[in-house]
C-alpha cells in the first residue's frame, strides 16, 4: 500500500476518500509477460480511481510512479487512459 487508509471487507478493497492523493495498492514481486485485468472500479462524485499496471518505482504521488493507467474521472465525467513516468511527468490522457 502506498498512502491512503485501506480496508478489505466482503471481497472489496477500498480506501477512505481523500485519505491521500495518489494512494495506491499494488501486487508487488510479480512478473507477468501477458495478463488480463478485471476489476470493478467505483469512485464518488469527485476524484478519480482506476487501475495501474506495468508499474515501476511506486510511490504515493501519481507522477512519482512509472506505469500505465486506465480509470474514471468522476469530476470530469470521462474515462482516462495514460502513462506516468517518474519524475514529474504528468499523466497523459
Amino acid at each position: 500500500m502506498f498512502g491512503g487508509n485501506w480496508s478489505a471487507r466482503n471481497g472489496l478493497l477500498s480506501t477512505v476518500p481523500a485519505s491521500a492523493n495518489g494512494a495506491k495498492a499494488l501486487a508487488t514481486a510479480t512478473a507477468f509477460s501477458n495478463f488480463t485485468y478485471e476489476a470493478i472500479v467505483a469512485v464518488g462524485p469527485v476524484g478519480n480511481a482506476g487501475l495501474i499496471f506495468r508499474v515501476s518505482k511506486p510511490d504515493i504521488a501519481l507522477t512519482a510512479t512509472c506505469g500505465y493507467y486506465a480509470g474514471i474521472n468522476a469530476q470530469n465525467g470521462r474515462l482516462e487512459f495514460g502513462w506516468a513516468s517518474n519524475p514529474g511527468t504528468r499523466l497523459q490522457t
